[in-house]
């Protein structure tokens, strides 16, 4: 990897520091002021505009007077998770910790903002976002519903995910379909309340939403493989309730759950399906059964043609080839406003993200700063 000279020592101890000060100050949501203003105190006085995005997102645009613009993306935001990793740089936010990453994914795009800033060139133009709520409300679609991407005509889009299970710094990918698109299921029963031991028709709303959950994990539709094939769809319920008191009849009930399919147009599909099987699983019990969905996230699929591209590119931290995987990502909302590659890294460990143990070898930024380098 070329740097400036005055710079080779420098970037990757700059990496750490800045992962590890990002780390001791994790915020949630779009309330993220706290980590946007550190950014903006590592992007200050370089060669870049700052941009405001999505609440208390920020941009980072470097204009070396090309047509096109590469876009990388990091995620901001931290989890309600209490930390006892033990490590010095540990949270110093009680109950909020950076457990899925993303400090280091902001860590590694400061690296490559120094090293362009010093370059002082580049084929193309490059956009930074670093975007709030990924692991809530989908921060995503706000940058990408504002129209940055489209006004500095950003024709590719890449990001990073750090991830468990592979050798560390190895990047994994797949064409297609990689991560799952899904939605927030909500089925709500409604019947009549009565006294348990009374002598009128029951129209128990508990008893027609238990069938509704047995029969709709039986839906044809529903046969995740593993790993998952394209056509694979999810659907698991983890939330139930319903009635007031022990002694009476419910007249309403509620199964909350997530439906996860890695193509699109079965999560329409699904939907219908669950509809239609709704409505004489309520009407066996006297009830309805009304079925709701939130919008969302999109499968992110990555570009074929791109991602063949980016193969030839790699050199010797060529693509491993991974399996998709049913968990989401709003990185997909990127994606359709250009071609885009989402990678894993590997971090050597099976510390799982979300643990509250979660922490990673930093060496891998250095990778990360490789491939986006190579990518560029």
């Amino acid at each position: 990897m070329y740097y400036p000279k005055n710079k080779t020592e420098k970037v990757s101890e700059l990496m750490t520091g800045w992962r590890r000060d990002l780390h001791m100050i994790p915020e949630v949501g779009f309330d993220v002021k706290k980590t946007c203003g550190y950014l903006r105190s590592v992007l200050n006085g370089m060669d870049c505009s700052m941009i405001p995005a999505a609440k208390n997102g920020l941009c980072a645009f470097f204009d070396f007077g090309r047509t096109s613009t590469v876009a990388y993306r990091s995620d901001m935001d931290a989890l309600p998770i209490t930390e006892i990793s033990g490590v010095p740089y540990a949270s110093r936010h009680p109950g909020f910790m950076h457990a899925c990453g993303h400090d280091g994914h902001m860590a590694a795009l400061l690296g490559l903002a120094y090293v362009l800033d010093a370059l002082g060139d580049a084929p193309s133009n490059v956009l930074l976002i670093f975007q709030p709520a990924e692991e809530t409300t989908g921060g995503a679609k706000i940058i990408c519903d504002s129209g940055i991407l489209k006004k500095y005509q950003v024709d590719r889009v890449f990001g990073i995910h750090i991830w468990p299970g592979f050798e560390a710094g190895q990047p994994a990918a797949c064409p297609g379909s990689m991560m799952a698109g899904s939605c927030e299921v909500t089925a709500i029963s409604r019947g009549e309340s009565s006294h348990c031991a009374g002598t009128g028709e029951n129209k128990d709303a508990i008893r027609a939403i238990c069938d509704f959950l047995t029969r709709s994990y039986l839906l044809p539709g529903l046969k995740v493989s593993s790993p998952p094939a394209e056509e694979d769809c999810l659907l698991k319920f983890g939330k139930i309730y319903g009635g007031s008191v022990r002694n009476a009849i419910a007249g309403h009930a509620a199964l909350e759950g997530t439906l996860r399919c890695l193509d699109e147009h079965n999560i329409e599909k699904m939907i219908s399906e669950l509809r239609a099987l709704a409505g004489p699983c309520g009407e066996k019990y006297g009830c309805t059964i009304e079925i709701s969905r939130s919008q969302g996230y999109l499968p992110v699929y990555n570009d074929p043609a791109l991602y063949a591209d980016i193969s030839s590119v790699l050199g010797e931290y060529g693509l491993v080839s991974c399996s998709p995987v049913m968990l989401t990502e709003d990185f997909s909302f990127y994606q359709r406003e250009a071609p885009g590659i989402f990678f894993f890294l590997g971090t050597g460990e099976n510390k799982a993200l979300h643990s509250n143990r979660f922490d990673f070898d930093e060496n891998i930024l250095t990778d990360a700063l490789e491939i986006y380098l190579r990518i560029l």
